[in-house]
């Protein structure tokens, strides 16, 4: 009963799925029929090797067929080439594969994709580090792609059992070929965002660092408890991605954490919206030790 409740609340709503397929990456997707959404939205089907049909509201299944998708429009890779959802026998027992990515003839994996909700801690992301490597290491391939949408660790494997894991700084290209840096000036520099995936970007923090239910998550398991190494990951990759999308320095982690403190203190927008184009970041912050009630009274004078 409680995990079914739990899945209830995590299911991504039509809002965000809509958001979600307002994206460049998604349009392009289905433009190009590399996947099919029914009318209604509740079901992605991957046009690829193995031809899958999913739950789209299911918050993995957002990174999944993100990942799918940039695999074929970044990387270059043939939807022929890619199977989603595949069966993997991992010792006596059967598993299921995220994404497998084949080489031309499909006789040989090259890439195993594991794909987590943008939600799991540090923990649960290790965890998916090593499930993704026991299907490596079952089929042979040479490199894994971990990823919960905000977070990425590429590895490549160069014995069947590594002492060591190899960290790399992105998986290879359709040509095979893996670059030393992730981006280069004025080769591969980051893209534009459109404004969907912008949001989409504000709306992740939003859901980390505002959310009354996650402001108290973070103030109780993680930033106030043993996982408070996991708290400042978050910050640090939130100011990491925001400083990437607007090349300013308003994003650094004492910003964001200083903003996480004033929506914990002051949870009613409508307050601040009337106020957002009066007062400059500055005046929000000289507002933090001062009770709510005393602020209520003040803005009556603005």
């Amino acid at each position: 009963m409680g995990d079914k409740k739990i899945k209830k609340i995590m299911a991504k709503t039509r809002d965000e799925i809509k958001e979600l397929l307002s994206t460049d990456l998604f349009k392009n997707g289905i433009a190009n029929n590399y996947i099919t959404i029914n009318s209604d939205g509740s079901y992605i089907t991957y046009h690829c090797k193995s031809n899958t049909r999913r739950k789209l509201c299911n918050p993995e299944e957002f990174v999944q067929a993100t990942a799918y998708l940039k695999l074929i429009i970044d990387y270059n890779y043939s939807p022929l080439n890619i199977s989603v959802n595949e069966n993997v026998q991992v010792g006596s027992s059967m598993k299921e594969a995220d994404i497998l990515v084949y080489n031309e003839k499909n006789t040989k994996i090259l890439i195993v994709v594991e794909c987590k909700e943008e939600q799991i801690n540090e923990r649960q992301f290790q965890v998916a580090v090593d499930q993704a490597y026991s299907y490596a290491h079952s089929l042979a391939s040479q490199y894994i792609w971990v990823t919960s949408g905000i977070k990425d660790e590429y590895f490549e494997i160069v014995e069947l059992y590594p002492v060591e894991r190899i960290s790399i700084t992105d998986i290879p290209e359709r040509s095979g070929k893996v670059d030393r840096y992730k981006y280069v000036k004025g080769a591969r520099e980051l893209q534009a965002k459109t404004q969907a995936e912008l949001r989409q970007k504000f709306k992740f923090a939003k859901k980390h660092l505002f959310d009354i239910e996650i402001n108290e998550r973070i103030n109780r398991e993680i930033l106030g408890g043993e996982r408070a190494a996991y708290g400042k990951q978050i910050v640090a990759i939130l100011t990491r991605q925001l400083t990437e999308e607007y090349g300013r320095h308003e994003f650094s982690e004492k910003n964001l954490n200083r903003m996480h403190l004033f929506a914990s203190r002051f949870q009613d927008i409508s307050i601040w919206t009337p106020l957002a184009s009066k007062l400059s970041w500055f005046h929000f912050l000289q507002v933090i030790p001062i009770g709510l009630s005393c602020v209520q009274v003040r803005m009556n004078g603005i």
